[in-house]
């Protein structure tokens, strides 16, 4: 993984230096080298972490004729046999890297060559011949990319951190952000917190001719619909298992130390075993443990001594409220979900040992892991009776926080508004809408509270089919075009690339994906079983303790950790945003803190309005 930047500016107003100093925020993401082109109207930038082909694939990276000019971040999985395909075409190459294959592919193919390339990745193409910039993504959003456009000039950046380097960029806040950020717990692409900013979605690509109007984006994959074609479930699980092994094999290429993350969960040990068949080394795991809230770490010593592996156990009590503040601080955009402090933590001491882990990402998106997806169609809701509906409406107008509304609340909702609810919720409350108008004080017009859930269910009449909307298959579908990409694998990516370290997700290889996607809901989920596809691959690889119990999740023990290991960090956030931020209604914050230090159970309600404060005093260029 590395970290890149690309500037198309007629008038030229940054110098190299300025470039070259926007570069360097992204030096955690590539701390190997360095490498800035300047010609025409453009600057490319690029910070290495190098993995493959460690001599020869500095970037920017031109092709053998010097008209085209790729800066490049993340892995083609599949470029030996690219290359090959490529060579047989007449294309020679100087280099054994995955880049110049991406340059050649482009050579070839033009915009299309995304359709080729199987990996994570994000990218910009400079054409010099047709003055043309290609920029593209990869199919689930693995590797993140910005596009921004100020005054004539256009950025694309590998995060947001860079733009609030480049004078005379526009850094209004986009405030429609900051709703979603605390409905959501994340940003949703396209939007980001930038106003003059927007992210590529996963899967999308972008041609423009520099003399014509700047494009909007297109799609080049889209998750695929149910086809609900027959096959036997045992012969599913054979050609899992094969496209699994075949994907984790491919990813474990690399000219640098590798190990993998071990929760302790089915993903992350199905992927240490196969990890262990393959290499004829001890593989290296990390694991995180919990002294309070629910505790993986045993089963994951117990996957760890079954494969005699090199395993390493990190305590996340370990986690004070500098360290906190610090990940909190370095953030490009807010998110909401506390996993990533303890996946910061595994990342720092797996960077110790190695340069890229494997993970489980993804693994109950694909394979239909999450409880919610045991859904049946809730298209037609279902109606409350008047004694119901009364505590409903004085739950979602009672004073901010109630301890354990949530719970009651979800009780209270109809089957169609239980799918909604769980998507998009503030706090430990109701319906956000009237929540959100109670604890901001910023106009409502100024960011649209009533349109939270807009873009989600228009993302649901997008994949539903004979009406069903809200059917379990639809929504495994939209989950992975949005919390999948933009807070899991957001997550991911920048928790390690704080630590320099490459993170690759195998259920995400388009080996798997061709295999699973497609298939329905009753294919992956049978008898009510979760997961029933890896539970099948579990039995004979792992210990019972693995897949014959209730699913955890990596959950931190946010009410405990904020009023204990992180109290001294609420109180320093909470301070600052009273002094310095004034679009809260911080006695309602306040109340919560001091709620969630008597009961340990209203921390959700707290944890987004403080994730938004710790960014804006990371940020204080931005304007409201």
């Amino acid at each position: 993984m590395c970290g890149i930047l690309a500037v198309y500016d007629a008038q030229r107003r940054w110098s190299p230096e300025v470039f070259s100093k926007a570069l360097n925020v992204l030096a955690s993401r590539g701390p190997d080298g360095q490498g800035v082109w300047q010609g025409d109207e453009v600057l490319l930038g690029h910070r290495r972490l190098s993995i493959i082909d460690l001599e020869g694939g500095a970037q920017p990276m031109a092709s053998g004729d010097g008209q085209a000019l790729v800066t490049f971040n993340g892995e083609i999985y599949n470029f030996p046999t690219l290359r090959s395909d490529l060579e047989a075409r007449g294309h020679a190459f100087q280099t054994s890297s995955d880049t110049e294959v991406i340059l050649s592919a482009w050579r070839e193919w033009g915009a299309d060559c995304v359709d080729h390339l199987e990996g994570m990745f994000a990218f910009v193409i400079w054409d010099r011949r047709h003055r043309t910039l290609f920029a593209a993504r990869d199919r689930t959003g693995i590797k993140p990319l910005y596009v921004g456009q100020s005054d004539g000039a256009v950025v694309f950046s590998s995060t947001l951190a860079p733009f609030f380097e480049l004078p005379g960029f526009d850094l209004q806040i986009d405030r429609e952000a900051i709703r979603d950020l605390l409905v959501y717990d994340y940003v949703p692409a396209p939007r980001s917190m930038l106003r003059a900013v927007r992210k590529l979605r996963p899967g999308h690509c972008l041609l423009w001719k520099t003399s014509e109007p700047f494009p909007e984006s297109r799609s080049f994959w889209e998750v695929p619909r149910c086809d609900d074609q027959p096959i036997e479930f045992h012969e599913l699980v054979e050609r899992c298992e094969s496209a699994l092994d075949r994907s984790i094999q491919r990813q474990m290429m690399s000219d640098v130390p590798l190990g993998a993350f071990l929760s302790g969960g089915i993903d992350s040990s199905l992927i240490v075993a196969s990890m262990a068949r393959i290499s004829d080394e001890p593989v290296t795991t990390f694991s995180v443990s919990f002294q309070s809230g629910s505790n993986e770490a045993p089963i994951a010593r117990e996957v760890a001594e079954q494969y005699g592996t090199r395993h390493v156990e990190v305590e996340a009590g370990s986690i004070r409220s500098d360290t906190l503040l610090d990940t909190l601080g370095r953030l490009d955009e807010p998110l909401s979900d506390p996993a990533i402090i303890p996946t910061r933590l595994i990342s720092a001491v797996a960077r110790e040992r190695v340069k890229v882990v494997l993970s489980g990402e993804g693994g109950d998106e694909v394979f239909g892991g999450y409880p919610r997806f045991l859904i049946q169609d809730q298209s037609e809701g279902g109606g409350l009776g008047w004694a119901r509906r009364g505590l409903k409406e004085l739950l979602d107008r009672a004073p901010f926080p109630i301890p354990g509304a949530g719970r009651i609340y979800h009780d209270l909702l109809s089957p169609r508004e239980v799918v909604e609810w769980e998507r998009a919720r503030f706090g430990d409350g109701g319906y956000p809408g009237r929540q959100l108008r109670r604890l901001l004080t910023l106009p409502p017009e100024s960011y649209s509270p009533q349109d939270y859930l807009t873009d989600w269910r228009e993302k649901m009449q997008r994949y539903s089919v004979g009406g069903k909307e809200y059917d379990a298959d639809t929504l495994m579908r939209v989950d992975m075009l949005t919390k999948l990409s933009e807070n899991h694998l957001f997550k991911s990516d920048r928790a390690s690339m704080m630590e320099s370290l490459e993170l690759r997700v195998p259920f995400l290889d388009e080996l798997v994906l061709n295999e699973v996607l497609h298939r329905p809901v009753h294919a992956k989920i049978v008898g009510g079983r979760l997961k029933a596809i890896l539970i099948e691959l579990c039995k004979s690889r792992l210990p019972r303790a693995v897949w014959d119990r209730p699913k955890h999740g990596f959950n931190v023990p946010m009410g405990h950790f904020m009023a204990v290991e992180w109290k001294e960090a609420v109180e320093e956030l909470l301070s600052w945003g009273e002094q310095s931020l004034p679009i809260f209604d911080y006695g309602a914050l306040r109340a919560a803190q001091r709620e969630n230090q008597r009961t340990r159970m209203v921390a959700r309600t707290l944890w987004s309005p403080l994730m938004l404060i710790a960014w804006f005093r990371a940020h204080p260029a931005a304007k409201l």
